[in-house]
């Protein structure tokens, strides 16, 4: 999936759009802020089932 992804607070947060909307500088407004920055432009998504 095309975006990016960065953990805020603990969390996992996916920004998606299309070209040109402004994902990276949302990116870097929150990397200034102290969140870090997992994965940009192609980011692999799995569903990991929870072991009941």
């Amino acid at each position: 999936m095309h975006g990016v992804l960065l953990d805020v607070n603990g969390s996992g947060v996916l920004i998606i759009g299309k070209s040109g909307v402004g994902k990276s500088e949302a990116a870097l407004d929150l990397i200034a802020k102290g969140h870090r920055l997992v994965a940009d432009d192609v980011v692999d998504i799995k569903l990991i089932a929870k072991k009941s």
